[in-house]
């Protein structure tokens, strides 16, 4: 019996440090253009635009909600030692235009275009 659950025992530890091979890691969020972002950061979908950070979200913006351009991703890398520079992605492709929102302050949320008039919300980072 001892025995029994000794080798049971080895069994649950040997299997909890199994890593996952690359065929099973999550890529559903990965940006269209095949570019990864970095495991390690606290948000997936940054983007540093006017010395501010905003964190892309899954929230549609109306089209009629949307108002004048304010820019556009210029920098793409999923190297954290990047992510300081602005007009910053690491998630939305170089390119990416921003916009104001209708009734927001740039301080509180902007818009990014993620297809020709598809537009999600990006938020203000919140620690």
């Amino acid at each position: 019996m001892k025995r029994l659950i000794g080798t049971l025992f080895a069994l649950l530890l040997l299997s909890g440090c199994a890593h996952p091979s690359l065929a099973q890691v999550d890529k559903t969020n990965a940006p269209e253009t095949g570019q990864v972002s970095s495991q390690s950061w606290s948000f997936d979908k940054i983007i540093t635009f006017n010395k501010t950070i905003y964190v892309g979200t899954e929230i549609k913006v109306a089209s009629t909600d949307i108002q004048e351009s304010i820019g556009e991703v210029k920098t793409y890398s999923d190297e954290e030692s990047e992510s300081g520079k602005d007009d910053f992605s690491n998630h939305y492709p170089v390119g990416t235009k921003l916009y104001k929102i209708k009734d927001l302050s740039t301080q509180t949320a902007i818009a990014v275009e993620i297809n020709k008039d598809s537009f999600v919300l990006a938020q203000i980072e919140k620690e």
